[in-house]
């Protein structure tokens, strides 16, 4: 039997690469496990391997319960907005 499903809500801080952010990016995982500046761009270590992010523009986003996420830019501003400090608890 069909039965119809929607996505469960996501709260992550995030920020889009630009390239010449990585001060901003590498705050997402300060001890460097899961981000990694190279020379061909960023790299973000996931269950599935090694992911380089291109183009710029990609947000990098850390969910609440650890989860390195890699969202395009388009898919980012469909599917999230910001939130404020009295819905999420975390600074807007």
């Amino acid at each position: 039997m069909m039965a119809r499903y929607r996505s469960r809500p996501i709260t992550m801080e995030a920020v889009q690469w630009t390239g010449a952010n990585w001060d901003e990016v590498r705050q997402l995982d300060p001890a460097g496990r899961n981000l990694r500046l190279t020379r061909w761009g960023l790299e973000v270590t996931g269950p599935d391997g090694d992911w380089r992010l291109q183009p710029f523009g990609t947000w990098v986003g850390c969910t609440d319960d650890g989860h390195f996420v890699v969202v395009s830019d388009e898919a980012f501003r469909y599917h999230f907005e910001r939130v404020t400090d009295d819905e999420s608890g975390h600074r807007a």
